[in-house]
Parts: C-alpha cells; sequence; structure tokens
C-alpha cells in the first residue's frame, strides 16, 4: 500500500475514533413543562441547558403575558406552596442572558403570574401549584443557553397591620386666617414600615363648599410630623386644615379621614366619615 493511501486510511480512522468518542447530548428532562422538576423550597441549582428547546407553551406564555426577546434553551421546575409565601426566583448567575416566566394552576390550564429578566417575585398561595420556566431570552445577542444557575425561595408573609381610626366631633377654626383644626385617635397593631393619615374637610358656605386637604406622616418621614407609631397603642393626633378657597367658619363640615399603614408585604387602609362642627373665637 501506498504511503498516501495508508495516510488516508488513518485519517479516516482517527475521524470515526474522534466522532465515536465524543459524549451524546441529549435534551434535559425538564425541557417541557410535562418533565418539570419538582422541587422543594429553599432550591438551589444548576442545568446545562445547552440542549433545551422551547414550544408553544413557552412561547404562548411569552407572546401572550411577558414580551421577551426569546424564550430558547427553556426549563422548567414545579412546586406547590405548603403555606402563603413571597417567593422571589432568580437566574442572574447563570452564565448567560436568563429570564424567568412563572405560571400556576394545570400545564394544560396555566395563570400567568409574573416574568422578568434575571429575576421575578410573585406570592404563592398555600396548596396551589407553580411552574417556573428559566430561559435564554438572548438579551445578550445570541446562544443558546449554558449554564444554568436558579434559586428559587420563600418567605412568610406577615399579615398586614391591624388598624383603626377616629374624628372627634368637635374641631376648632381661626376667624383670622380661616383654618381649622380637626383631632381623634388612632390604632395600629403589628409590623408596619410606615403609617399614614390623610383627610379632607369640606364645609357649605353659602352655594359653594369650602374645601381642605390635610396629611401626617409618621415613622417614614424625616422627621415626623407626629409620632404616629404602630406599637398596639391607642394614639391622639391632631392636623391643622388649609383651606383651598375661601375660609373656614363655625358650624358644620364633613370630614372624611384615612389611615394606611403598610407592612413589608402588604398594606391595610380604613376611611372614616364624620360630621363635625367647628367652633372658635373671633377675632
Amino acid at each position: 500500500m501506498r504511503p498516501r493511501r495508508l495516510l488516508a486510511v488513518f485519517a479516516l480512522i482517527s475521524g470515526s475514533l474522534y466522532v465515536s468518542a465524543a459524549p451524546a447530548l441529549a435534551q434535559p428532562p425538564n425541557d417541557t413543562i410535562e418533565g418539570a422538576t419538582v422541587v422543594a423550597l429553599p432550591f438551589l441549582g444548576e442545568a446545562d441547558t445547552t440542549e433545551a428547546t422551547t414550544d408553544d407553551v413557552d412561547a404562548s406564555l411569552n407572546e401572550e403575558f411577558c414580551g421577551a426577546p426569546s424564550t430558547d434553551a427553556s426549563v422548567w421546575y414545579t412546586f406547590t406552596a405548603e403555606e402563603d409565601l413571597r417567593v422571589d426566583v432568580f437566574v442572574g448567575e447563570s452564565d448567560y442572558s436568563a429570564g424567568v416566566i412563572v405560571a400556576s394552576g394545570l400545564p394544560e390550564a396555566l395563570n400567568f403570574e409574573g416574568c422578568g429578566p434575571e429575576a421575578v417575585f410573585f406570592f404563592a398561595v398555600a396548596g396551589e401549584t407553580y411552574f417556573v420556566m428559566a430561559f435564554d431570552d438572548q438579551e445578550d445577542g445570541g446562544g443558546n443557553g449554558g449554564n444554568l444557575a436558579i434559586q428559587i425561595e420563600g418567605f412568610r408573609v406577615e399579615p398586614p397591620p391591624e388598624i383603626a381610626v377616629t374624628v372627634a366631633p368637635v374641631g376648632r377654626f381661626d376667624s383670622h386666617s380661616g383654618t381649622a383644626t380637626v383631632s381623634g385617635t388612632f390604632f395600629c397593631s403589628g409590623t408596619a414600615e410606615f403609617v399614614e393619615l390623610f383627610g379632607d374637610m369640606e364645609q357649605r358656605a353659602g352655594r359653594f363648599f369650602v374645601r381642605g386637604f390635610f396629611s401626617l406622616f409618621g415613622e417614614g418621614e424625616d422627621p415626623p410630623d407626629q409620632q404616629l407609631l404602630c406599637d398596639g397603642t391607642t394614639q391622639a393626633w391632631t392636623a391643622e386644615v388649609h383651606p383651598d378657597n375661601g375660609l373656614f367658619k363655625g358650624g358644620n363640615a364633613t370630614v372624611e379621614m384615612f389611615i394606611l399603614a403598610c407592612g413589608f408585604f402588604d398594606c391595610s387602609e380604613e376611611v372614616v366619615e364624620q360630621q363635625i362642627r367647628l367652633s372658635g373665637r373671633r377675632r
């Protein structure tokens, strides 16, 4: 056999050996929602998504609710919430530009919960099943997946603060400035990031109404107007109402009072309408 023919045979054999020695790549088992990986929270995982694909479920969710540039290399995870939770999903440590879509219900009847690049948070209800899709959104200009790093954590949701507010039936007015002073009590119990009291007052003056607005902020303001604390005690509040038009005078007026107290996840609010009588000394 001539040397040139020997070289050709060697090259053919070598090429065959190289091809057969390469590992066979396959789609990940959670490539579709039907094969979603069941996880318990908190969950921290990695996955090679270079062979993952996208299908009509992925594309339709994105097209109808999210609007990401692409849902390439998508993989699915699922969990059932054991209690009411705020759930954070983070894929920002992946080595490619990754996005997240979250849905609840059944694979054939999904309800959209949220989506976003790199991260999304949503509120999970006890007993409900949720599906998390991580995908290559191609915001980096190309590629098909890579090494996905995914983190899914749940945080207990504290109930919103308990609140109540009252308005005293008698207020004061200043005949010189036309301002009025109203007062009352408020109650707040629980964990609150801030408490706010605000309201408006109107008083008939012939054929029209004199109106004014007032507000009091609690610990969220620096410095606070008054110490509006959510400490489980009944506290007094007082506010000065400056008229937007005309002057407040002695007589009947209507106060609509609002209290708003927000915890880390949720807020409580209450509205009270009270007829009051303004009294004062004319100057």
